[in-house]
Formats: C-alpha cells, structure tokens, sequence
C-alpha cells in the first residue's frame, strides 16, 4: 500500500520526569513475564495547544509505583510530544483537535514505550514491554474526566 503522510508533524519528543527503583525479590526463582504482568499500571495525558500553531501532548506513564510495589521494578515516566500542522494546507481546528487526540496519543504512548523498553534494557530483570493500550477506551475515559471536571 502506498504510504500517506499524516498532516499531524512530530516536531519533537522530550522526557521531562523519571524516576526508577528496583524492589528486591525476596525469592530467587521468580517468573519475570508472570511478575510483570501483575504490575499495576496508570496513563494520563493532556493535549495543549501553544503559540507558533504547535500542539502538545503531556504523558505520563506509572508502572508498579504504589505504597507497596511487587518485586522488580518500580517506574514513572513523563513526556511532553510537540507537534504542528503542515502550513501548505488550511485545516479545520476540530480536524486538528481529532488528529491530536487520535494519532498524537498514540505517538505520545509509542515514545514513551520505546523509552521504557530501551531503559529496562539496562536494569536486573531485563526489558520491560508496555502492554498494548485500548486507546479508544482510554481517550473517552480521559475526555469524560475532563467534562465532569468543567466548571458549569
């Protein structure tokens, strides 16, 4: 299939807030795989628009960073994705607040995975891969909290 170039442009992506601990297992033989699985895990990200027609979207990711964490990792990653509109083209603001929520999540999430991945990469129990994430599912949830939220 032939390749189409989104109109939404990354400009730039930039880690703005970690912060990683390793809790010690108290056995030796533990399933890696089980253990991460059973990691509690919570997203949260805001899109903004800013000057110059750039468009940002904070991600923050937790992973296992409770009162008391399972053994193996505990991790919080913050982001921050620029992004700006192709100026060759007139588009609409809804259209341009649909691509922001849609595939500027979405990149926003990626970035912050691939961070996670490459950095676990280096840590006692190995990589950790970010499970895949119901985008949809956590965009309503998101713009459901930010309705009941607005000031009536």
């Amino acid at each position: 299939m032939k390749f189409v170039k989104s109109q939404l442009e990354l400009i730039d992506f930039y880690i703005i807030n970690t912060k990683y601990k390793f809790v010690d297992p108290i056995e030796n033989n533990i399933d890696v795989r089980k253990m991460f699985s059973e990691y509690e895990m919570d997203i949260d990200f805001m899109p903004k628009i800013r000057e110059n027609n750039q468009y940002f979207v904070y991600i923050k990711i937790s992973i296992n960073e409770i009162d008391n964490p399972l053994p193996g990792y505990s991790l919080f990653v913050e982001g921050v994705c620029i992004f700006s509109f192709n100026d060759d083209e007139v588009i609409d603001e809804k259209i341009k607040a649909e691509y922001i929520w849609s595939s500027g999540i979405s990149i926003a999430i990626n970035n912050l995975r691939n961070y996670i991945s490459t950095q676990t990469s280096y840590f006692p129990f190995g990589k950790f891969n970010l499970p895949a994430v119901d985008l949809t599912s956590l965009i309503n949830e998101k713009k459901i909290l930010m309705e009941s939220n607005k000031p009536t």
